[in-house]
């Protein structure tokens, strides 16, 4: 039970402003393991905050995101001051959605956005919250809740098992810094369909997936929106019918598109694959204030000029010493050396010259390699921070493949994408799969690793597992839940 100064009540347009810094005040950065240690731990925190501040913003509004569902939720809570003034100091949302489940059709929700401001943490008001949205959730028909959280995160994890949710899928999401340019296969040809033959393409793949959105509309939905960069297209170049190819390479897009796309329609073409581009950045923007010095300051020339200055000293420093070696050894000091130690000093000079030259050869790879760290560290942080917070992140999504070799397409389309993310201003490139997805040749390596978890609000979780094994979940039957699939399907406008 919450103190009666604290009330559970529905988001309201009015507190968007106090919900967003929520972003700030719920305090990201703590370690749990840091709390034994509360003098270290503040200041570790304190130096964090300093260095780094990144807050997520909602420039379309707190509730935007959870707008493009079918149904949502989201619910504050809300402190009586002293003085009889209320502020909402936590907040909770859940996008609700008709998805494919084991071929069924069932309501899901997906939790997000549970923030707690650092003052009122530790008092049970994120377990009361999130009870609450399941309340709402079981009397709107939802059958499960899941959500993602780090695999480092123990805290998260443990306080989301307290009630009752279980593994669901381990994902790896392939991510890829847009900081240099990449270059497109020869071996394939990528081109833009329209989205109504796009959605049927995607559907077609989806039909029997995970977590797809149950109303083929959906896809189409998606496709059309505003915040979706286009949907990408690569056909191997061996696999083009010979009525297609005068069109290559004639600024004739438009042409080779419609020419490609009744290809595959007709059969011509066996063999593609695609991938879907979201504006990831459009509900939720990284708001980057300070890393190490501010925004303004990375993106000023005299902070460059001083960066450049400061690498340059220790190169210059190095090079007067090694200098100073070689002429040591080459031009020995003392012009009243006798005649007869000529030949001595000579071969003296001569291994004195090979071991600088060791050394030389040591020095400069490591010099040379730290070098390079440190200046692909400065272009990455100046990139960064050059971006536009709204345009920051891209997401590709909706994968697909057909034929023997679709997956060497996919892999063409994946590489189209990134080229068109970097070509709009954006930094980020991730791709959300999960960990053993079949068609995980065709990806990039993962960037990091998260997990998603599941509660079933309902029984009907029972009917899609075999083998049910019985547990304890505080003193009440419990069961292991089917987990997701490999393929299941990411919706971009939840993640």
């Amino acid at each position: 039970m919450l103190p009666s100064n604290l009330i559970l009540r529905s988001y309201r347009p009015e507190d968007h402003d106090a919900c967003e810094w929520l972003e700030v005040r719920a305090n990201q950065f703590r370690n749990s393991k840091l709390d034994k240690f509360p003098i270290v731990g503040n200041l570790i925190l304190g130096l964090k905050e300093r260095l780094v501040q990144v807050h997520q913003g909602h420039p379309k509004g707190f509730d935007a995101r959870a707008k493009t569902a079918d149904d949502h939720e989201i619910v504050v809570c809300e402190n009586l001051e002293e003085d009889g003034s209320r502020r909402v100091i936590a907040v909770v949302a859940v996008n609700i959605r008709s998805v494919l489940w084991k071929s069924a059709t069932i309501w899901v929700g997906w939790v997000y956005d549970l923030r707690v401001d650092q003052d009122y943490q530790r008092q049970g008001i994120a377990r009361a919250l999130s009870q609450d949205l399941e309340r709402r959730c079981l009397e709107k028909g939802v059958s499960m809740l899941h959500l993602t959280v780090n695999l480092d995160n123990t805290k998260a994890k443990c306080f989301y098992q307290a009630l009752g949710y279980q593994h669901a899928s381990h994902r790896a999401p392939c991510t890829k810094f847009l900081t240099a340019e990449e270059t497109l296969s020869t071996n394939v040809v990528v081109f833009q369909p329209n989205p109504e033959l796009a959605a049927v393409w995607i559907k077609e793949f989806y039909e029997h997936i995970d977590m797809a959105p149950s109303n083929g509309n959906d896809f189409l939905k998606l496709l059309t929106s505003v915040n979706c960069e286009g949907t990408f297209v690569a056909v191997h170049r061996s696999n083009i019918p010979d009525s297609c190819i005068p069109l290559l390479g004639k600024g004739r897009e438009d042409d080779l598109s419609s020419a490609l796309q009744k290809a595959i329609q007709s059969g011509e073409i066996q063999s593609y694959g695609g991938v879907s581009l979201w504006n990831a950045s459009a509900m939720k923007s990284i708001k980057l204030v300070r890393l190490g010095v501010s925004k303004n300051t990375w993106l000023s020339a005299p902070f460059q000029a001083a960066l450049f200055a400061a690498f340059m000293m220790p190169m210059a420093l190095w090079g007067s010493s090694l200098f100073r070696r070689i002429w040591n050894t080459c031009v020995p000091s003392g012009s009243g050396l006798a005649q007869q130690k000529v030949g001595e000093q000579s071969s003296s000079s001569i291994l004195s010259l090979l071991w600088i030259g060791l050394l030389l050869v040591g020095e400069t790879g490591a010099i040379f390699f730290v070098s390079r760290m440190l200046l692909k560290a400065s272009r990455f942080f100046r990139f960064i921070v050059s971006r536009d917070g709204n345009r920051l992140s891209s997401r590709a999504f909706a994968t697909f493949h057909h034929g023997p070799n679709g997956l060497d397409c996919l892999t063409g389309a994946l590489c189209a994408s990134r080229i068109c993310a970097r070509s709009k201003g954006y930094g980020l490139w991730i791709l959300n799969v999960a960990d053993g997805h079949p068609d995980s040749k065709a990806f990039p390596k993962p960037g990091f690793k998260t997990l998603f978890l599941q509660k079933w609000l309902t029984k009907n979780a029972n009917q899609f597992n075999n083998n049910p094994s019985p547990g304890s979940n505080n003193g009440k039957t419990s069961y292991e839940w089917p987990e997701f699939s490999k393929a299941a399907f990411c919706n971009p406008q939840d993640l």
